[in-house]
């Protein structure tokens, strides 16, 4: 024999069988949240987004106290003089 037994040698190719076999699934596993990422970040969700977010909060903001100023002045005009 040239050295290396057959159970060393078979112990070693047991071994390479099974991290292949572990790398395997964790490159499944991150592809998958790769393309949740993709998806997220077509649809606009990802990091780089949030000056789009501020502004939309902001405009969402200033209708709310539009809205809220208006249903003031109404509040004022069924509250005032000459009101039922």
């Amino acid at each position: 024999m040239n050295g290396i037994g057959w159970e060393g040698l078979e112990l070693m190719v047991e071994r390479a069988v099974a991290r292949l076999a572990e790398l395997r699934k964790e490159n499944a596993e991150l592809r998958e949240r790769l393309l949740a990422l993709e998806e997220l970040l077509a649809a606009g969700e990802g990091a780089g987004d949030d000056g789009r977010w501020r502004r939309e909060r902001q405009e969402i903001g200033r209708r709310v106290d539009s809205l809220v100023a208006r249903l003031e002045e109404l509040l004022e005009e069924t509250e005032g003089p000459g009101a039922a």
